[in-house]
């Protein structure tokens, strides 16, 4: 679940701001959240890799639905540990941009370790996933080059195998098909 956001609230005035250990454990909930999104992303991209091996189509599709899913619910994740990290760097009298290789040095020092591996842990799974993704393009684009290929090797009607195409049944030169198990008993 996302943290709530930092918000600037007029009927909050008066109430004292948040200490820099909750707003830590804001944005450290915020890092595990982004990363269980990463996660789920790669599991997608796993599971849409496996399907582009064999597509049955639905399922590519719904696969690529889902992703398209996960993506917003990372953009949506990303957007709340932004306002978190934001928060921690303002208390911190630091700019809200500041980079998390500037910040964690000035976190207190319990919250050092976790906050660092937290952040190495979404990079890490940010890395595969563009990794999966790539991949992913590679295969589906390779697949879509060989039948783009397969489609303009196959031969063109010409205008008098067309004419044949619109007669009627019964105006061809052989045997209409079979349409009734009861013509064949006859």
């Amino acid at each position: 679940m996302i943290p709530a956001p930092l918000q600037e609230n007029p009927d909050r005035a008066n109430e004292t701001p948040p200490s820099v250990s909750e707003l830590l454990n804001r944005l450290i909930a915020s890092l595990r959240e982004e990363l269980q999104q990463y996660g789920e992303l790669l599991a997608l991209l796993d599971r849409q890799q496996d399907l582009a091996a064999v597509p049955p189509a639905d399922e590519l599709h719904q696969s690529l639905a889902a992703i398209q899913s996960q993506a917003a619910a990372i953009e949506n994740a990303r957007a709340s540990r932004d306002r978190c990290h934001g928060a921690v760097a303002t208390a911190l009298k630091q700019s809200s941009a500041v980079p998390f290789g500037v910040l964690i040095p000035l976190l207190p020092a319990d919250y050092q370790p976790l906050v660092e591996a937290l952040v190495l842990e979404n990079n890490q799974l940010l890395l595969r996933i563009q990794q999966r993704a790539h991949q992913n393009h590679v295969r589906m684009s390779r697949s879509a080059a060989l039948m783009q290929q397969f489609a303009s090797a196959l031969p063109t009607l010409r205008e008098a195998d067309t004419a044949l195409i619109r007669r009627p049944a019964s105006a061809l030169p052989f045997p209409s098909p079979v349409t009734s198990p009861f013509e064949v008993v006859g």
